[in-house]
Parts: structure tokens; sequence; C-alpha cells
């Protein structure tokens, strides 16, 4: 049973698209492909789809850009969206420190 469940969080984690109505977001210590997403860009920290608890347990879920993402998914917000507000905010940033 525990293969078929992690074959199934294997696949969907590496689909690369984030379906609301998705059945495996009923697994308890799931994220989804979002989060493992972060995974592959942020190795230092981040445990995977599957391992998310680890992540808060230990301290290092805390990566910027996921957080923004969840914020921006919350207020509604495409993807799209998202990015641009975190690339305008880096603008910002960036030009206040100069």
């Amino acid at each position: 049973m525990w293969v078929i469940l992690r074959q199934i969080e294997g696949a969907d984690g590496h689909i690369g698209y984030d379906i609301p109505w998705n059945p495996a977001h009923l697994l308890p210590v799931y994220e989804g492909p979002v989060y493992h997403d972060f995974h592959h860009a942020k190795f230092k920290g981040n445990y995977a789809g599957f391992l998310p608890y680890l992540d808060k347990y230990l301290g290092k879920t805390h990566i910027p850009a996921y957080l923004s993402y969840l914020k921006g998914k919350k207020d509604g917000l495409t993807p799209l969206e998202i990015e641009q507000n975190e690339l305008a905010a880096e603008k910002r940033k960036k030009y206040l420190n100069n």
C-alpha cells in the first residue's frame, strides 16, 4: 500500500502543475508539486513533497519564495502575478540598497 501511495506522490510531485482538485492532496503529509518544485530549486533544508513536516519541525521550510507563493495563492493571484510581484519586490529592494 505504501509503495502505491509513494508512487502516486512521486508522479504528482514531478508533474509541475498545482491542480486544486488533485486527490493526492488528501495525503496527510503531502504539500504538492509546487512544494516539490521548491525542493528542486532549493536543496538545502527542503526535504521534498512527501516530508514537509520535517522542514517545519527542523525549521528549514521558510523559503521566502514558497511562502510568498502560498500567500499570493490565498489572495487569489495567479502564479504569473505572484512571480511578477516577487520580481518587482526584488527590484525595489535592489534600488533601495543602492
